[in-house]
């Protein structure tokens, strides 16, 4: 079993079924080239509708809230892995994201406050 565990299937998998190594890849989260990562959302900066597997773009406003004045806004497209809306501050949701890695440096260095914005799927 420890051989299995966070192994990604190669082929479709039937349940009940035999395994054999070939079935198997490796080790694949994230996936190459992507990042996961955790932002704040504030109460209001993100849909109601919002839900896990949702594509968004990730919008951090600078500190003070005002283009222009601190900085402009850093913007990047992501897919919400995980909602933590207990997340032990009142008012306040942890999101986790998936994004390219590049992206998800620029996202986790920003300073300022997070919005979320809902995307088409597709």
């Amino acid at each position: 079993m420890a051989d299995l565990v966070g192994r990604t299937a190669a082929v479709p998998l039937t349940a009940g079924a035999l395994l054999v190594d070939g079935q198997l890849g490796p080790v694949g989260w994230p996936p190459v080239g992507q990042a996961v990562i955790a932002v704040p959302v504030e109460a209001g900066h993100a849909p109601s509708a919002l839900a896990k597997g949702s594509r968004v773009s990730v919008v951090v406003l600078p500190a003070g809230g005002q283009a222009g004045t601190a900085g402009a806004p850093v913007r990047a497209d992501a897919m919400v892995y995980e909602i933590d809306a207990d997340a032990g501050q009142p008012g306040t949701s942890h999101v986790t994201l998936m994004l390219p890695d590049a992206d998800a440096t620029r996202i986790a260095a920003a300073s300022g406050e997070a919005v979320l914005i809902l995307r088409a799927a597709g």
